[in-house]
Parts: C-alpha cells; structure tokens; sequence
C-alpha cells in the first residue's frame, strides 16, 4: 500500500513539473527593457521588411525631407505621445485611425506612420504638408 502511494505521489509530482516547465514565461529572465523601449516582438511587428513595407517607408522618407529636423521630430512626438484628440486634429486621421496609431506606439520614426492601416501615401502627404 505504501509503495503505490509514493508511486502515486512521485508520478504526479512528475506531471506538476512538467506541466510548469513547459507553461510559456515560467523561468523566463525579467525584463530589463527599459520604459519606452519597444519589445523586439513589437518592433518586428512594425518594422516588418517586406517589399511593400520598405517601398511605403521609402515614399514616406522622400515626403518627410520637405520637413526641418524639428518639425519631424515634433510630428514624431506628436505621434508616439499625443492624445487621441490631438491626433485627430491631423488630416485625414479619424478616431479608428488615432486610436491604430496609439496601438502602434512607439513608432520607430514618422515614416513609420504610413505602415498603419488606414494610412495611405495621401493621407501621409496632407500630414506632412500640414506640419510645414
């Protein structure tokens, strides 16, 4: 009777362990990411380089140069922590768009706008001119 129950006792212990080990995060090293840093999955996700992504940044980047670093840095600014309100007060952004955008936080740059669903090489323009 006492071996089935150390048998019993030792294949659950088993089971526990196994279970634990294999749950995703646990044993996973904390985060030393600092605060406003975006997470290598989430940059991945945004900074996707297919074709299209790079040909969209490249008209984005062509369209920024009519910008001062200032205005580019402001518009970035404007983009990674503006409130919803003020984000809609761009052309052509409404709230489904302020809100994709907030999403999308922290953009890499104000090129990286364009990459947003919704945002078109139109509407990125109007943004663009609205901010000389």
């Amino acid at each position: 009777m006492k071996k089935h129950s150390i048998v019993r006792l030792l294949s659950i212990a088993t089971l526990t362990f196994g279970l634990l080990i294999t749950t995703p995060g646990f044993g996973a090293p904390a985060s030393s990411k600092k605060k406003g840093t975006p997470s290598k999955a989430k940059t991945e996700e945004k900074s996707s380089t297919n074709s299209a992504d790079t040909a969209e940044l490249k008209k984005a980047n062509e369209l920024l140069k009519e910008l001062s670093t200032s205005k580019k840095t402001s518009l970035t600014k404007l983009l990674n922590s503006g409130k919803k309100e003020d984000l809609v007060k761009l052309p052509g952004i409404g709230d489904t768009t302020a809100e994709l955008i907030i999403k999308a936080r922290p953009l890499e740059s104000s090129a990286h706008l364009i990459l947003i669903k919704g945002i078109g090489e139109k509407t990125f323009a109007d943004i663009v001119k609205s901010r000389k």
